[in-house]
């Protein structure tokens, strides 16, 4: 059955925003109530930057989340969609969302999600957009009157069940991740930081005695060196080439274009094979630890302008590299007071340890071989989330 969008929202066609929700700087605090932003929609994260106090969040109520709520983003990037669970937090949306609260006598909450999730859904809100510079889904007539077929709820529960039979397996495939990526920073710990690889005896190096030896001021083990980033890696920042929107639209294809700090595109040709360390210029280029913003990058791909390409050099794997730059406090290395930057010169000064060459040899086997398998989960990842997406444009009419 076809209904509009007010029909299956709960009394008075429950839409929330962007419509009177701005809050303002001096309404932010450190903690209490949290903000829900348009990065929580587009990225379905649940990392808050902003809060607010209970005072002010009586009297904006009217904007608060429940479970169930689905966030859309409603300026700029458009259509954008996440749903909250019963784990989310109770909090407001700013003025870059809107909420769409189900009345689920009619819909399941998660088939009203999954159809702004299929391209008849997101084109429904993105054709309903308005401005010329900042674009904004700005009408509430036009977005209740959207048309959606409904079907009975036994079969929106089956339909609901086979996509998220693949949703389980992506995030069991992210839990596995994590996992592997986790100890891959732990054996590195271990090995470079601890300096407990194992000895010719197979025991950790310094539990066991291992020669130690002062370089500036720190103690590393005998045979090492300290190196700069620049010494120890290849930087291919000369082959980068930033494509336009307007391009890439033209180039539609399966190799990944990346940015900063993600992929941004698909495109249908590449510049870069193999694995490499990606890591942010400008923009979000440090995280809340002080650390770089990272990506791997490997098979075919392209990168723009705005993430340094590097790669490790003679004994020193790409590997290695990406677990050193990953845990290396880059405050002092980043320049701009508005647009953050890392620029190449202060990235190649970056120090690093600098191990032995059998003690690299053997790090490097057996980090390879825990790489090739993070690749090929976050391969299958990628499949799985294809699958899933022409499941609902299959499934959701």
């Amino acid at each position: 059955m076809i209904y509009k969008l007010k029909d299956v929202l709960k009394e008075k066609g429950y839409i929330r925003g962007p419509f009177g929700s701005a809050l303002k700087k001096a309404d932010m605090k450190e903690d209490g109530i949290p903000v829900y932003e348009q990065q929580h929609a587009i990225y379905k994260t649940r990392d808050f930057r902003y809060f607010i106090d209970e005072e002010k969040y009586q009297k904006m109520k009217r904007f608060s989340t429940e479970a169930n709520d689905i966030l859309v983003s409603c300026s700029g990037t458009l259509g954008e969609t996440t749903i909250l669970d019963k784990n989310n937090e109770k909090g407001i949306i700013n003025q870059a969302l809107l909420i769409l609260r189900a009345n689920e006598e009619v819909i399941v909450p998660k088939y009203l999600y999954y159809f702004f999730n299929s391209k008849r859904g997101k084109y429904s809100l993105i054709s309903n957009s308005s401005g010329s510079v900042q674009v904004n889904i700005a009408n509430r007539k036009v977005i209740e009157n959207i048309d959606i077929f409904v079907p009975d709820k036994r079969t929106q529960s089956e339909i609901i069940k086979k996509i998220e039979s693949l949703e389980n397996k992506i995030e069991l495939n992210n839990e596995l991740i994590n996992s592997l990526e986790e100890y891959s920073q732990l054996l590195f710990h271990k090995w470079f930081v601890d300096f407990n690889f194992p000895n010719e005896k197979g025991k950790p190096y310094k539990d066991n005695g291992g020669e130690m030896y002062e370089v500036n001021n720190k103690l590393i083990p005998q045979g090492w060196r300290f190196s700069e980033i620049g010494d120890v890696s290849i930087n291919f920042d000369s082959k980068r080439i930033p494509l336009s929107d307007s391009v890439r639209q033209n180039k539609q294809g399966k190799y990944p274009y990346y940015g900063a700090t993600e992929i941004m595109d698909y495109i249908d040709d590449y510049i870069f094979d193999g694995l490499y360390c990606l890591i942010a210029e400008d923009g979000t280029v440090i995280d809340e630890n002080n650390k770089p913003v990272m990506q791997l990058a490997w098979n075919k791909f392209w990168v723009n302008n705005h993430a340094h390409v590097l790669r490790g050099k003679d004994e020193i794997s790409t590997e290695f590299l990406y677990l050193t730059l990953k845990r290396t406090n880059v405050s002092g290395m980043v320049t701009g007071a508005i647009q953050k930057k890392i620029n190449q010169t202060n990235l190649n000064k970056l120090i690093t340890i600098h191990p032995e060459r059998n003690v690299l040899s053997k790090f490097n086997e057996i980090i390879s071989t825990i790489f090739e398998k993070l690749i090929l989960i976050r391969e299958e990842n990628e499949l799985l989330k294809e699958t899933r997406d022409l499941s609902i444009q299959k499934l959701i009419k």
